[in-house]
């Protein structure tokens, strides 16, 4: 369960999503077996990007959903350990989906 800090970052985030409407969105998704440790030796990682044309909250589920024309990609809210605002509309998301093994999400606006 989210914390009170870390639930209204969030809504926070999604209350404001309309600045990615139109845009390029880069992300760049990270899953570890080792905790939060996301060396190069314990990780699989990729990278995308697509331009947003919807950002909503799933209930059923727990779902941020991020969608594009042919893309969809979804972060579990219910599962963030972590959500951080970057400089220059850069967000991180961290979920954690076992004791050891987490997913690190990078959303970058393209300019």
């Amino acid at each position: 369960m989210l914390n009170e800090i870390l639930k209204n970052k969030v809504l926070q985030f999604l209350e404001n999503a309309e600045i990615f409407y139109g845009k390029n969105l880069k992300i760049n998704n990270s899953i570890s077996t080792n905790g939060i440790n996301f060396n190069r030796h314990f990780t699989t990682s990729n990278s995308m990007s697509f331009i947003v044309k919807n950002i909503a909250c799933r209930t059923s589920g727990a779902r941020i959903m991020l969608q594009g024309d042919e893309l969809y990609y979804e972060i579990a809210i219910d599962l963030l350990v972590d959500f951080i605002e970057k400089e220059d509309q850069v967000f991180e998301f961290l979920e954690k989906y076992s004791e050891d093994v987490y997913r690190k999400t990078i959303l970058k606006i393209l300019v």
